[in-house]
């Protein structure tokens, strides 16, 4: 049972990967309930949490599969990574490692020359690693070509947002001229918290006191009790982009400048997340924010970096559609500052254990 408890952030996509929380629209499995412009013509479906790599499944067995955090404040950490170099389970990336062409998730060398070498985005041809003539499609490089175990579990039904993409989704939507993403921080019990980047669907339907403000005061601004957020906001569609800090090799730092390495003791103060795009031939465009505010940063492509995947919503698969019967069957709540997953008349913790 201890690495059932070391492991469980990776149990709660593999045991509860199908629940669905919302009954008013259908939505792809493993995206939240929400809609979010990325351009001004252009809407997509979000994961409900970032995307992780693991070798153990919750049975014991030594199955691989990719998964979704299904709480969106979950991160790994230093303190959850089993192995010296990560081999089992991995949520900081190093760039375009999908597993296409030897290229593995848990990929820690600090040296550009072991990942895809080449000016490229996900969505043009590439030559292979051995820059042989054969072109590939990058898009086997994109961690959403594969198939996400609680996201549908098919081959290429998501992909990784372009940098203005995601420049868009943070800084050009309002509603009521009130901004739709912000940075903030979600209090749990026991003294815990979770500093991030909160964003809101472009149709939202919230108490004015749950909107956002702006966050010019870094993460302190924006706050709110992590059973607001689990009940009240999640239900409405709003994604939280935790500070997970970033790895070199196989140290995870929780500040920007690497000073501070993480440990359970301290929570990170950064977020490091991938685009799609690529600049040169060891760096890549990645989107950084901490309590001074948010940039793209040319980034090489060793440094791993959270990943959080997208679908077209024109044009979305694996549609999950949701009836009220089966909302009310499955969902998560809060009690006593843990979550829970309430099936019909029967409550389960995240681990499957009936309670």
């Amino acid at each position: 049972m201890k690495k059932f408890n070391l492991f469980s952030i990776a149990i709660m996509a593999m045991v509860f990967g199908n629940v669905s929380l919302m009954a008013e629209e259908d939505y792809p499995i493993g995206a939240a309930k929400g809609k979010f412009s990325v351009s001004e013509s252009k809407q997509v479906y979000i994961s409900q949490g970032n995307l992780f790599f693991s070798s153990y499944d919750y049975m014991g067995d030594w199955i691989e599969s990719w998964n979704f955090h299904e709480c969106d404040t979950a991160i790994v950490g230093k303190a959850h990574a089993w192995g010296d170099n990560y081999e089992y389970l991995i949520d900081l990336f190093g760039w375009g490692t999908s597993g296409f062409d030897g290229k593995s998730p848990y990929l820690t060398s600090t040296d550009y020359k072991d990942y895809f070498v080449g000016h490229h985005s996900f969505f043009e041809k590439w030559k292979t690693s051995d820059e042989s003539d054969v072109m590939v499609e990058g898009y086997n490089y994109d961690w959403g070509s594969q198939p996400i175990k609680n996201g549908g579990n098919k081959e290429k039904q998501w992909r990784t947002p372009t940098y203005m993409e995601l420049s868009y989704l943070l800084d050009r939507r309002t509603a009521d001229d009130k901004p739709l993403a912000a940075r903030g921080t979600i209090f749990g019990e026991n003294h815990k918290y979770y500093r991030g980047y909160f964003v809101y669907p472009d149709e939202v339907s919230l108490a004015e006191t749950l909107m956002l403000k702006d966050d010019n005061n870094g993460f302190t601004i924006n706050a709110f009790a992590e059973n607001v957020y689990v009940e009240t906001l999640v239900p409405a569609g709003v994604i939280f982009l935790p500070c997970a800090g970033w790895r070199e090799g196989t140290d995870i730092y929780s500040d920007m400048d690497g000073n501070d390495k993480m440990d359970e003791s301290n929570a990170a103060t950064t977020g490091w997340y991938w685009t799609s795009e690529s600049i040169n031939y060891n760096s890549s465009y990645c989107m950084l924010f901490d309590a001074e505010g948010v940039w793209f940063e040319q980034t090489e492509r060793t440094i791993g970096a959270a990943v959080r995947l997208v679908q077209d919503v024109a044009g979305a698969q694996n549609i999950e559609t949701a009836s009220v019967q089966n909302v009310a069957s499955a969902k998560k709540i809060l009690r006593n500052g843990q979550i829970t997953i309430l099936r019909g008349e029967k409550e389960y913790t995240v681990l499957g254990t009936e309670l």
